[in-house]
């Protein structure tokens, strides 16, 4: 990824929308509705829903946010261990996705 370090992340919420702002800074074409063509959903509200915690980023669009966030393989896994560490319910299974996150970091 050129534009943030992903690993430098916990919340996959405050990566979205720094990756948002640092994106539309480089190319002003880019905007939610671009970003739901490459991921290939319809909905150019989806985005900052996620962002603004009104959705959660769910399995049904994750394959579609790497995809159009251009992640590598390491960055895609390190991208969902991101999304299941802020939704996780309980304090053990954060700390077991957690101990997942730290060999990326």
């Amino acid at each position: 990824m050129k534009y943030l370090d992903l690993f430098s992340y916990m919340d996959y919420r405050l990566f979205l929308a720094d990756y948002y702002s640092a994106r539309k800074l480089v190319d002003l074409k880019f905007s939610y509705r671009f970003f739901a063509k490459q991921a290939g959903y319809s909905s150019s509200g989806l985005y900052v829903n996620i962002v603004n915690a009104k959705l959660n980023l769910s399995e049904r669009y994750l394959s579609g946010f790497i995809s159009a966030l251009k992640l590598s393989l390491n960055e895609a896994v390190y991208f969902k261990l991101m999304v299941d560490y802020t939704h996780a319910q309980s304090d053990d299974d954060r700390e077991m996705i957690f101990d997942q996150m730290v060999p990326y970091v």
